[in-house]
């Protein structure tokens, strides 16, 4: 009993971390595209004004030709949420020319739903 109950949660504990990288893979896809809608539906700290801002003000004549969100260390879920401390990278150019602004590091808060992992907050 004691070596299945191991191997359900190692599944388990499988299945979350193909989870988590697949939110961060969903919202790194969303992002280069600049598919505010999408980065929306994976990153529910994203409200309507957010995603005003990211429309209208950040991806507003940019190129985005690059970005992704690495995780530092193993992805450890605690039940059905995560804390997992990633390296950001952006490489594009905001309407101006300029390189587009982003925190080298960031912390991402996920959430397992019946869906699938989900963002609450990227900071």
């Amino acid at each position: 009993a004691e070596a299945a109950q191991r191997k359900t949660d190692e599944d388990q504990l499988r299945k979350d971390r193909d989870g988590i990288r697949n939110a961060l893979s969903l919202y790194e896809r969303a992002f280069r595209s600049k598919d505010v809608a999408g980065m929306r539906s994976i990153n529910h700290s994203i409200d309507e004004r957010g995603a005003k801002l990211w429309r209208d003000d950040f991806f507003k004549g940019a190129s985005v030709s690059a970005y992704t969100l690495t995780p530092h260390g193993d992805l450890n879920p605690a039940g059905d949420r995560a804390t997992v401390r990633c390296a950001q990278s952006v490489t594009g150019k905001d309407s101006q020319g300029k390189p587009l602004p982003f925190r080298p590091e960031v912390t991402v808060e996920l959430k397992r739903e019946p869906t699938g992992w989900v963002i609450l907050s990227l900071k």
